[in-house]
């Protein structure tokens, strides 16, 4: 799987810094080897991330904070560029981790939301997938981090 930016950006050296984890795609009969997701079904997307450093406290990441969870897919060729979901996912609930907070978001894909091939059409049904995690912040920049996932088919079985 191949990454776009490891770490999150702005990254601040044992003060606060943010890594990427895997995005995982669940879907039935979908697989490393086949990468098929049955366009007529849900699918969902699992995505992680971990935040560590001195800065990585109740004070700055407060209650009633949000990091902003979205999936996109881009088909190859002609064909959409998708936001597959957009969800937020509160600070406050996380696994502790050493000196930080890992957190996970599932986000389900509803059916018929990637179109298959179609020759007429000139659409691959083949996609890049991608996620961000965003961590708004009024005062400072954003805390922004970006995972490709894997290539996906949308193709019916």
């Amino acid at each position: 799987m191949a990454t776009v930016f490891k770490h999150f950006s702005p990254n601040f050296t044992g003060a606060l810094e943010g890594e990427m984890g895997d995005v995982d795609v669940t879907a039935p009969g979908f697989g490393p080897a086949t990468g098929i997701i049955d366009p007529t079904q849900p699918f969902t997307i699992t995505v992680s991330w971990t935040v560590t450093g001195a800065l990585v406290t109740p004070a700055n990441l407060p209650a009633g904070t949000d990091w902003e969870v979205s999936a996109f897919a881009e088909q190859y060729g002609p064909g959409p560029e998708v936001l597959l979901a957009a969800e937020t996912q509160d600070v406050t609930v996380f696994a502790v981790v050493p000196n930080g907070r890992k957190y996970s978001k599932v986000l389900t894909i509803s059916p018929g939301t990637l179109p298959e091939r179609d020759p007429v059409l000139k659409r691959s049904g083949i996609y890049k997938l991608a996620v961000t995690v965003v961590l708004p912040n009024p005062t400072q920049p954003d805390l922004v981090g970006v995972q490709e996932g894997p290539i996906i088919e949308a193709k019916r079985p």
